[in-house]
């Protein structure tokens, strides 16, 4: 028996059959959440319900997996009316993916209930109803601005609005890359999906306080404002060996894909030979657990010698550094980022957490 998802999205826009800029971010869009494991929700019309679906359908089915529980079309009986049919036929979906909803505001009703948070894309009026009711729901809506309809005015409003209504787990700046165009696959739309749903970080950031927090700091917020302040884990506080090392930063580790570690001037010193300096753990711990580790070397400082290591430590050597420091910054940084997200999509987590109890959705 297959499996549920446990977080579900609605596409919604356009239906339109020859929106050309709607079509392929549809396309682009359903491809991607079947590539994170999350549950689509859908309507049956042309335009975006009909290429999200099919987009969709045609990935799961390709990982070998079926889409019963994680599809969800919300059919809607054709009527006609001055000569046409509304909605004209689009997608239809497997039996067991169907749920026949007879009047247009029950299909909001069941959109709300059963989506965590919708993709706007192109549209109209009844597409902006639908995406102002998510919004005051208090649900995520992602507006792709450049594919024209009711989207850009959902986009703006949602950043007039910024200061007292944020979107969950990303930055002002995050969130404005949704203009950008996506030249390739989904663009920007992975890191802002992944980070609305993370519960847990994929990058985790190890230094030592005395030797870097100013660098840190800056570093943290620009990985933040690139993959979402939920996915990237740093301890901003001074903590020592205890069991708040345990709880929170042991549990950081344990979910991260990849370890950054911040090595400056005054990164190696005696602290390092005892077992329990609570930098030495973490090292130690991406370490004997396979993470993927980014070793910085900030401000002209360079790699530690071996003698200068305890032999745990020593694997670290045989990663690749790279050098940061404030004149090339930017560049560096964006090096780094490119360099995290090849790595993040060669091993995608799925967004929705195997060990956790399953949840059925209407």
């Amino acid at each position: 028996m297959a499996q549920n998802v446990q977080r579900w999205v609605l596409t919604t826009g356009s239906s339109f059959p020859f929106a050309r800029p709607a079509q392929r971010a549809a396309r682009m869009a359903g491809h991607l959440l079947a590539q994170l494991d999350l549950g689509l929700v859908a309507g049956n019309a042309t335009g975006v319900d009909q290429w999200a679906s099919e987009a969709y359908c045609s990935e799961i089915e390709r990982q070998g997996r079926s889409t019963d529980r994680r599809f969800t079309q919300l059919w809607l009986p054709y009527w006609r009316g001055r000569g046409s049919w509304w909605p004209m036929p689009g997608f239809r979906a497997p039996a067991a993916c169907r749920q026949i909803v007879r009047r247009q505001a029950d299909w909001i009703e069941h959109a709300l209930t059963a989506a965590d948070a919708a993709i706007m894309i192109g549209g109209q009026s009844g597409a902006l109803d639908i995406a102002r009711r998510f919004i005051d729901a208090g649900k995520t809506v992602l507006p792709v601005p450049f594919t024209g309809g009711a989207s850009n005015a959902v986009f703006q409003d949602i950043l007039r609005t910024w200061g007292d209504h944020p979107v969950p787990g990303l930055s002002r700046t995050q969130f404005l890359s949704l203009g950008e165009p996506w030249v390739i696959g989904a663009g920007p739309l992975r890191n802002l999906v992944l980070g609305i749903f993370a519960d847990a970080p994929d990058i985790f950031i190890s230094y030592r306080r005395a030797d870097a927090l100013a660098d840190v700091g800056r570093l943290y917020h620009d990985l933040a404002e690139h993959f979402g302040e939920r996915r990237v884990f740093v301890d901003l506080q001074d903590i020592g060996a205890s069991d708040r090392w345990a709880t929170t930063i042991e549990g950081a580790l344990d979910a991260c894909s990849i370890g950054i570690v911040v090595i400056g001037r005054s990164w190696v010193s005696d602290r390092l030979q005892s077992a329990h300096d609570v930098l030495r753990r973490e090292v130690e711990y991406l370490i004997q657990h396979d993470k993927v580790i980014f070793p910085v070397l900030m401000n002209g400082a360079a790699l530690p010698t071996p003698e200068a290591l305890p032999p745990t430590l020593h694997p670290l050597l045989e990663r690749q550094a790279r050098s940061l420091d404030t004149a090339g910054w930017s560049a560096a940084v964006h090096d780094l980022m490119r360099q995290i997200d090849r790595r993040l999509r060669a091993s995608p987590r799925s967004t929705n957490d195997p060990s956790s109890p399953v949840e059925m959705r209407p």
